[in-house]
């Protein structure tokens, strides 16, 4: 398997006007949570020749409520994919929900042929995983497959 580089700070926009664009999934800002936080934290130290386009793909409500959610960060993602100069993706994800959530999210990403970072909360995604039917685990694994880099926390 030929490894991609990972654009994570283009030497070409150094010194430039142009950031190096970077959107990052997870949970929404105000959301309680660990993942809420390490984003919070991140966003904070960001560097100024970076632009980091946060799309929260959860947020605390009803199942209505976030599979409206969900669609919006859809057509957020696919909307900055096509009008944006994408450098790489940085998606968080957990086990449940947040695994099939984050499955859609990285296949779009891949089919715009854009690095992806997998970044991996979640210490009990192994008892998720080994929970689900073998074709399932089989999917996820081919999608996540797809990912350039993976992360745990």
């Amino acid at each position: 398997m030929l490894e991609q580089k990972l654009p994570i700070i283009d030497p070409q926009h150094l010194g430039g006007t142009s950031p190096t664009n970077i959107i990052m999934l997870g949970p929404s800002l105000t959301v309680n949570g660990g993942i809420s936080k390490y984003e919070k934290l991140f966003l904070e130290h960001v560097p100024p020749e970076v632009k980091i386009f946060h799309i929260p793909t959860h947020k605390e409500g009803s199942s209505p409520y976030k599979i409206i959610v969900f669609c919006q960060a859809l057509v957020n993602l696919l909307w900055m994919l096509l009008r944006k100069d994408i450098a790489l993706v940085h998606i968080h994800i957990s086990q449940r929900g947040s695994a099939f959530r984050k499955a859609i999210m990285t296949f779009l990403v891949w089919i715009f042929r854009k690095p992806i970072i997998l970044h991996a909360h979640g210490s009990e995604f192994h008892l998720f995983y080994s929970q689900l039917a073998p074709w399932v685990q089989q999917l996820l694994r081919w999608v996540f497959g797809k990912c350039s880099r993976l992360m745990g926390l």
